[in-house]
């Protein structure tokens, strides 16, 4: 297996803080390693803290690497490893300098860890060569290269033997984008294969085969099939086009066949409840018939139970009918309920004047439901459905309308741009409606819950120079007719 072309975050999770390491506790491996690496030229540009968080992450990753390909001669990979850590860092400042400071960080660390890997063996001196390769000659990495690689000896202390192991596969099944999922399902089956625990094993293919199974339903909903013309449609007009629709296809593509490959290889036979891998009652019948059970004794007993079991789900089968026929009735019932209660009832229609607009249904929803309305947190097409059905209006003009006032969140988040006059106006008004609806005859506050949500519009939507202000929803509160 190619660990190489495995999603970085399924096999090594970054680590964010610098003392995740223990650079901060002495008499260690990478307390020492710290001080060499501070006195580096490197570590006095700006951001240098971020800098040396990054060649940490880079070395423990490559570690990582190197000892899962252990009897694969990993000393005939390390430029495919030093590419993968300039193309890591290739949006980043420093990028040379970083991936050999990261490598020569690595090749001490693996010095340390195993005897195996110390001075003069194969994957110290293919790190020391292409390390110093005339691609970096005199140049500033070339000399943060040799001055680690230098150090060897200067460390004594040894590091545990679970310090470069993989990340628990687990919690990288429940982190991971699904296309990280489907890139890496193979590993992913191999790596639940060895988890001790077997329930948890199969709740981590269970799980992936779900994540991977709604991001198809998300993809088939953003995207239209007609099978007129063979052809996927996408709501937007600017998506339609042939690349598009051809990495629509590959998408769909590869999420299907992890999804089949999990289920072909994980969970085994044994020990699962799976219902398609179970022997049947006739099936046990046909083996007894056929001679694996050469005993009378047990070959009665076997009868015995089967007939038992057929017994029973016939039982289950009568109850069930009789069940669904009930079932049947009462939904006749409602039916006429429903067609006299139609005949009754006149028809009436939304007053506009009254009605929520969109964004305003949308500031609602999102308001005392406490969510945000990123495509990453949500589903926008499952919320369009609920806004619809309770505005009766379509969810195809809903969404699109979620979409903006989301991108207008994300930009005054980012780069503190006002929020539009409509979206403005729109969360003015759900606050004075909230406000409206739970002001009664006896002028009691807001219940707590009312009143967090009118907070939480108010933080959420206010802009540079401009909150929504209680005179405003003051002013709302007069001019909009209460619920």
């Amino acid at each position: 297996m190619d660990y190489l072309k495995i999603t970085r975050s399924l096999i090594y999770k970054d680590r964010n803080d610098l003392k995740d390491f223990g650079v901060q506790t002495p008499d260690t491996m990478n307390y020492l390693l710290f001080m060499y690496l501070k006195q580096q030229a490197l570590m006095g540009v700006p951001g240098a803290r971020d800098v040396a968080l990054r060649c940490y992450n880079n070395a423990y990753y490559i570690c990582t690497i190197i000892l899962l390909e252990a009897n694969d001669f990993p000393e005939l990979r390390i430029s495919d490893y030093v590419d993968t850590i300039l193309d890591t860092e290739k949006d980043n400042k420093y990028t040379d300098e970083v991936c050999l400071a990261s490598m020569a960080m690595a090749c001490l660390l693996l010095a340390r860890y195993d005897d195996r890997y110390g001075r003069n063996s194969d994957i110290w001196n293919a790190i020391y060569h292409r390390c110093t390769h005339y691609q970096w000659y005199h140049s500033s990495a070339t000399e943060i290269f040799l001055n680690m690689m230098s150090l060897e000896y200067s460390f004594s202390f040894p590091l545990s033997n679970t310090e470069f192991e993989p990340r628990n596969i687990i919690e990288a099944i429940e982190e991971a984008s699904p296309l990280d999922l489907a890139l890496g399902h193979k590993y992913i089956c191999n790596s639940l294969s060895n988890v001790t625990d077997r329930r948890k094993a199969i709740y981590g293919a269970d799980l992936a085969i779900s994540r991977l199974n709604d991001d198809l339903r998300e993809i088939y909903e953003d995207w239209e099939y007609n099978p007129d013309t063979d052809s996927f449609e996408y709501e937007d007009e600017l998506m339609r086009d042939l690349d598009s629709e051809q990495r629509v296809r590959d998408g769909i593509e590869i999420r299907k066949s992890a999804v089949e490959y999990i289920i072909e290889h994980f969970p085994t036979k044994e020990n699962t409840n799976n219902e398609n891998k179970k022997e049947s009652v006739n099936d046990i019948i046909q083996n007894n018939i056929n001679g694996h059970q050469s005993d009378d004794e047990t070959l009665r007993q076997q009868l015995t139970d089967a007939l038992k079991t057929i017994k029973e789900q016939t039982q289950t089968i009568n109850e069930q009918q009789a069940e669904l026929e009930r079932l049947n009735t009462l939904n006749e019932v409602l039916n006429n309920q429903i067609e006299r209660f139609e005949v009754d009832t006149p028809e009436m229609d939304i007053d506009e004047d009254t009605a929520l607009s969109i964004k305003e249904s949308i500031i609602f929803f999102s308001s005392i439901m406490g969510c945000n309305l990123s495509k990453e947190d949500i589903s926008q097409t499952n919320l369009a459905r609920l806004i619809s059905k309770f505005t009766q209006r379509p969810k195809e003009s809903i969404r699109p309308k979620i979409v903006d006032i989301n991108t207008e969140r994300e930009n005054n988040a980012k780069n503190h741009t006002a929020f539009s006059d409509g979206v403005h106006q729109a969360a003015v008004n759900v606050c004075a409606l909230i406000e409206n609806a739970m002001e009664g005859l006896n002028k009691n506050p807001l219940p707590h819950s009312c009143k967090q949500a009118v907070e939480n519009i108010r933080n959420i939507y206010k802009s540079p120079g401009r909150n929504i202000e209680l005179h405003e929803i003051a002013e709302a509160k007069k001019s909009l007719k209460k619920i």
